[in-house]
Formats: C-alpha cells, sequence, structure tokens
C-alpha cells in the first residue's frame, strides 16, 4: 500500500509540474507573437507637405539625404528599379490624376517611363510595384508588398519612400521581413 500511495504523490507531482510547464509556455509562445519590428527610417509628418499632380520639376537623380541602412540604391531611377547611369537629373511630371512620367537622358539618348498609382488622403503619391495578401488568421499567411511613396517636404525637396515587405507564418512559425528606404533630392 506504501508503494500505491508514492505512485499517486508522485503522479500529482507530475501532474503540477506538467500544468505549470503548460502555464510557462503559453505565457512564453504569447509574448513571443507579440513581439513585432517597427522601423524608425519612415518619413515624418513634420517632414511632410502637400503633394499634388500639379507637381511638375526637374529633380536631381541622386540623392543629398538617404534614411536606411545598408542602401545600394542612390539614385531616383534606382529607386524605380530603372537603371541608367550617368543621369544627372529627371523631369517628374503627372500626365493626369493617376500616371506619374519620369523623363529621364543624357546628351545621347532621351527617355521616360510612366507609373499608375493614386494620391493618399495623407498628402503623397503612391505607386504598388507588387501587393499580394493571403491572411487566413492564426493559421496562414503570404505577404508580398513592393511599394513606392514621393511627396515634398516643407524645405522644397521630394522625398521618396521605397517599401518591400515579404513575410509569412503557418501556425506559430513565421519568418520573412521589410526593408524601409528614404531618400531625399532637391529640385
Amino acid at each position: 500500500t506504501s508503494d500505491c500511495v508514492w505512485r499517486v504523490k508522485s503522479s500529482d507531482n507530475y501532474l503540477k509540474r506538467y500544468k505549470e510547464l503548460m502555464k510557462t509556455l503559453i505565457v512564453i509562445l504569447l509574448s513571443i507573437s507579440l513581439v513585432s519590428c517597427y522601423s524608425k527610417l519612415k518619413v515624418q509628418e513634420q517632414e511632410k507637405n502637400i503633394f499634388s499632380n500639379q507637381f511638375n520639376k526637374t529633380v536631381e537623380n541622386s540623392a543629398f539625404l538617404i534614411k536606411a541602412q545598408n542602401v545600394n540604391k542612390k539614385t531616383l531611377l534606382e529607386t524605380f528599379d530603372i537603371l541608367e547611369p550617368n543621369i544627372d537629373s529627371v523631369k517628374i511630371q503627372f500626365i493626369d490624376s493617376n500616371k506619374l512620367k519620369l523623363s529621364y537622358g543624357n546628351d545621347s539618348l532621351s527617355q521616360s517611363k510612366i507609373f499608375t498609382g493614386n494620391f493618399t488622403k495623407k498628402n503623397y503619391y503612391e505607386i504598388y510595384f507588387e501587393k499580394h495578401k493571403v491572411i487566413i488568421p492564426i493559421i496562414y499567411s503570404n505577404i508580398y508588398i513592393d511599394r513606392i511613396r514621393l511627396g515634398i517636404t516643407p524645405k522644397g525637396n521630394l522625398w521618396v519612400n521605397r517599401y518591400t515587405n515579404t513575410s509569412g507564418n503557418i501556425l506559430l512559425l513565421a519568418g520573412g521581413g521589410s526593408i524601409e528606404h528614404t531618400f531625399f533630392f532637391k529640385y
């Protein structure tokens, strides 16, 4: 009988330890799931001014200020994935309310590209190169966003914000990340 009593007490201890371990594990998992990253490299509200489709300026192609880490793009054209060397300036104009035209060139060649985007209520112009979201809460998500935003500062400079987010999860397994670069150009 004493052997039976010891087994009951022993199983009670294991049950108590198991419950404590499970509570601790749940707290840790909830804490991890509530953690997220946030970039301080965004364009601040005091750096924004009203930007409209009346904008028609020639802008320096090289950025005079970059808010980013580990940047390999340094020109306005590179932020739009246009790889043209030896371009000093880019003309930016709106064809209509949602089409942006970039004109650029050198002595021997002149080119232009047109991008379709929208003006937002927050006074900037936004172009999505790609936007893909599939979300089933808690179970699955797959997100890919590649976008660019343009606006002007109160000091009369053009700011360009390039944002890319590639992330997803399956149950508790998550991965991915985002990159955000903000460039300032003089005109």
